[in-house]
């Protein structure tokens, strides 16, 4: 279960290389009443997600990037007991990725191109299903 950071706001953990759709997302998670902390590559998102100070909500990544396998991220979450959701946005946001993924159901994947209405969309059901169970996805 998720136990949103300090004030009750979700802190989501964007990850994403492309500097202007990083912005975008943050920009658009922000305006939605987010808080947000950011990495631009697998090794920024390791060290966040490695630090245990650091209380994530949901991450939401692109899936092909420098230094990231594209599973990495959601291995990494899920060995260390995690059930917080994982949005993965990307070109290579297949239905096969999903597969690989386990049908997990605080998994999602948005294929490109995406709006950031669909991404909200996406991020606010997660969000509700880490709290209250898969049928509200």
């Amino acid at each position: 279960m998720t136990a949103f950071t300090g004030d009750g706001v979700p802190c989501i953990l964007v990850i994403e290389d492309i500097e202007p759709q990083r912005r975008l997302l943050v920009h658009a998670l922000a305006g939605d009443g987010y808080a947000t902390v950011t990495a631009r590559n697998g090794a920024e998102a390791m060290a966040v997600l490695e630090n245990e100070t650091t209380s994530i909500d949901m991450v939401l990544t692109a899936v092909a990037m420098p230094w990231l396998d594209k599973l990495r991220v959601y291995q990494t979450v899920r060995h260390r007991g995690s059930a917080i959701p994982v949005l993965c946005v990307s070109g290579v946001a297949t239905p096969e990725l999903s597969q690989e993924l386990g049908n997990d159901p605080l998994v999602r994947c948005l294929p490109r191109p995406w709006t950031v209405e669909e991404v909200l969309r996406v991020v606010r059901a997660l969000l509700v299903a880490s709290l209250w169970g898969e049928e509200y996805v």
